[in-house]
């Protein structure tokens, strides 16, 4: 009979020397060092990536301002996954007061904490037709280049997967897949 075992730790503030009010939704990867990075929303809905800074100490990086996103654009949810080679793909859906939510695919990243901080603007995203949506939830996969038993290195593509509800009509989920 197999074992399972697991491990776990309570962290209780991953920014030290500030506290940090998280709205919830956080997902974690791997810089190019091997060092976390934090892609989150803290509790005005500001989408926030956390990762070591040069001096060795974790940095609170303000991507909705370096996005150009309003104080008005929060975060409803977020997804990031990240491939085998590093590759970090992010998705989030934006909403604000009386419009419908925006969903936002940025292009594939390295896991360079350097280039994070070097975004500006929306040029990084793939653009294209926004609906009249209340977007609820999003899951990314990654589908590996060959077989799962010869663990490649290439991705053969992602899937995303919205949860989404189009105003006046019931709940439905909707798939899309991202090319690159």
């Amino acid at each position: 009979m197999a074992k399972i075992s697991a491990q776990c730790e309570y962290m209780t503030n991953a920014f030290p020397a500030a506290p940090l009010k998280l709205k919830g939704e956080f997902a974690v990867a791997e810089d190019h060092n091997g060092e976390h990075m934090i892609f989150t929303s803290d509790e005005r809905g500001v989408l926030c990536l956390i990762a070591k800074g040069k001096q060795g100490h974790n940095e609170l990086i303000d991507l909705s301002r370096k996005f150009g996103f309003s104080k008005e654009q929060t975060v409803r949810t977020l997804a990031v996954s990240q491939n085998l080679d590093g590759t970090i793909h992010l998705v989030f859906a934006l909403q604000e007061n009386g419009k419908a939510d925006q969903l936002f695919v940025l292009r594939p990243m390295a896991p360079s904490v350097d280039d994070w901080i070097a975004l500006h603007g929306r040029d990084a995203f793939y653009s294209g037709p926004q609906w009249d949506i209340t977007i609820r939830e999003i899951l990314l996969v990654s589908f590996p280049g060959k077989s799962s038993a010869q663990r490649s290195n290439k991705v053969r593509g992602q899937a995303m997967t919205v949860r989404a509800r189009k105003k006046h009509t019931p709940r439905s989920t909707w798939c899309f897949n991202i090319e690159h």
